[in-house]
């Protein structure tokens, strides 16, 4: 597995992202190591304190969207305009596989543009 992962989650449920933010923060992973991602960040800033809020993917920094395939992208940037948030977090495996094993818990295991999903990218070393 890659020394950098970056992993992504979408959530048309915004209550079941704040759940897992607070999740991910209560299992002991670096709030400085996860990012969150909404169609109109300066809306909803407040509710989401722990971690900064982004407008875009191309917003995030590169160890971040480094990983995440280009198509990928265009699909995330697309749903960003039906509301849908992202928590994107990056790190090493086993700081990775913590939050994948929180959003696992609430999301179905493949992405199809149409519900909430959660999938894992191992970054090129």
């Amino acid at each position: 597995m890659s020394q950098h992962n970056t992993f992504v989650a979408t959530y048309a449920n915004h209550k079941m992202a704040e759940h897992d933010i607070e999740e991910i923060q209560n299992a002991g992973f670096d709030m400085r190591k996860l990012r969150i991602v909404a169609h109109n960040p300066y809306h909803i800033a407040e509710q989401y304190q722990l971690a900064p809020v982004l407008g875009s993917f191309d917003e995030l920094d590169l160890e971040f969207f480094n990983c995440i395939p280009e198509q990928d992208i265009v699909d995330y940037e697309a749903e960003l305009g039906t509301e849908h948030l992202f928590i994107v977090a990056h790190g090493l495996a086993d700081e990775i596989d913590t939050v994948k094993r929180i959003a696992d818990s609430s999301h179905p295991t493949s992405w199809d543009g149409l519900a909430d999903a959660a999938i894992y990218y191992g970054c090129p070393d």
